[in-house]
Order: structure tokens, then sequence, then C-alpha cells
């Protein structure tokens, strides 16, 4: 074989090869791109479940306050904003539950505590405290 054909024959090779890792990776980031929407999903609902939920307790807050103080017309309080970047993750009757940092559930996850690791149910049971929305949407991915 003369060194021509080696060479045609290495770049045919390399040329499948570059060609097969090319679609793999486009595979691959095809399913990021889907787990990415998914995730997105995933957060908006817990953040409307979240609004609806804030919202609820901004009402009932006003009631009581309206309720107790007629004739005083304050601002809102504006410690809503607040109180609800704080939520503590515990089990809730073998799930996972999303708590507001006052203890009102917010949404419980179809996530078994009880396929998790021990160091993971012992911590659930305890109660996590995250202190922001990234911190609980990391915990939630996690655990998902």
């Amino acid at each position: 074989m003369d060194i021509s054909r080696v060479f045609t024959l290495l770049c045919a090779i390399l040329l499948v090869l570059t060609l097969v890792l090319s679609i793999t990776s486009l595979l691959v980031l095809k399913g990021t791109v889907e787990e990415s929407e998914k995730w997105q999903l995933h957060a908006q609902a817990l953040l409307g479940d979240i609004e609806v939920f804030a919202e609820s307790n901004t009402s009932e807050r006003d009631t009581h306050t309206e309720a107790s103080k007629p004739s005083q017309s304050e601002p809102p309080s504006t410690d809503a904003d607040v109180l609800y970047n704080k939520f503590y993750i515990r089990e809730t009757n073998d799930k996972i539950g999303i708590y507001c940092d006052d203890g009102q559930l917010i949404r419980t996850l179809d996530v078994n505590v009880k396929t998790l690791s021990e160091k993971d149910q012992t911590r659930l049971k305890q109660g996590i405290r995250v202190n922001s929305w990234s911190e609980l949407v990391s915990l939630i991915q996690d655990y998902e």
C-alpha cells in the first residue's frame, strides 16, 4: 500500500470518529436542554404555588390588621418579601414538604423519603433551613 492510500484511510477514520463524536455531543446537548426545560417548568410551578400562598397570607394579614386597628391606615408591611425568601424542607408523610419560615406547608414533592440515603432522611426529619430561592431550587434538584 502506498502512502497516499494510508493517509486517505486515516483521514476517513478521523472523519468518521469526528462525526460520531459530533452526533453524540448533539444528543447530549439535546438531553440537557430538555432537562433544563423540565426544571424551568418545575421552578415556575413552585413559584406559582408560593405566590398564591403569599397572596393568601397577605390578604389574611391585611384582614387581621384591619380588624385589630380599624382607625389606623398604615402601608402594608414590607417584611413579606423577606419572610418568603426563607423556607424549611422536611419530611411530611414520607414525602418532602416545603414550608414557609412560619411553618405553613407550601408544596409536597412527589419524592418518597425512604428511597433517600440515611443521612438525607435524618436531615429531612430534623428539617433543613433554606435561606434563598437558589438554595431551595438546588435542594429540590438534588432530591428529585
